[in-house]
């Protein structure tokens, strides 16, 4: 029987006493005739290319075996519309809609933030303004937000995102997220004559 762990730095056996040790790929015995196992890594693994898979005897907890892996970070790539990305970042109206596309890696779910001054992650934290979608499936993108017309002017807004679970940051819009507030102009004849009907546009 072995045991299966997964390392960094160098290898490992298990949790007691190895500072390489960073999670139980199998801490179960799992028999040698299966040939093999499959994992459901942790999303919240960091990027990394010194990350090593170790076999180890069960009984003896000696290493058979451990081989090298490169660690991708879970994470999404974000997209705003409609319209285009400038120099000065994206730019759309308060109350109107705005149209947010990602695609996922290595996760599901994922909670979706408006903040400003910076990035955020939760509600009640620095920067969080409000909630584009608290919880979503990864296979609803895009979704077509309208934000509320009372949303200040204001060139320092993001639209983050983070997992489900955790809370834990997947990254932000990478560009300036520029709101322009909302507003009505009137227009009217010049003059009217009292009891005549008067022209309003807006």
């Amino acid at each position: 029987y072995v045991t299966v762990a997964l390392c960094r730095g160098g290898a490992c056996i298990d949790s007691s006493g190895s500072p390489n040790f960073v999670r139980w790929v199998s801490q179960m015995k799992q028999p040698c005739a299966s040939a093999g196992m499959t994992w459901a890594s942790d999303s919240l693994l960091v990027t990394g290319s010194d990350y090593q898979i170790c076999v180890a005897d069960w009984y003896a907890r000696q290493i058979n075996d451990c081989y090298i892996v490169a660690v991708t970070a879970a994470g999404v790539s974000i997209t705003l519309g409609p319209g285009t990305v400038t120099a000065s970042g994206y730019t759309f109206t308060a109350g109107t809609p705005l149209t947010v596309s990602w695609t996922c890696i290595g996760i599901s779910a994922v909670k979706v933030a408006l903040c400003k001054g910076g990035a955020c992650t939760v509600a009640g934290s620095a920067n969080f303004l409000q909630w584009i979608s608290e919880e979503i499936d990864c296979t609803d993108s895009p979704i077509t937000w309208t934000s509320r017309s009372s949303l200040a002017a204001g060139t320092d807004y993001k639209v983050c995102f983070s997992q489900t679970l955790n809370e834990q940051s997947l990254g932000c819009t990478s560009y300036a997220v520029n709101v322009v507030a909302a507003s009505v102009t009137v227009s009217t004849s010049v003059s009217f004559v009292a009891g005549t009907a008067v022209a309003i546009s807006w």
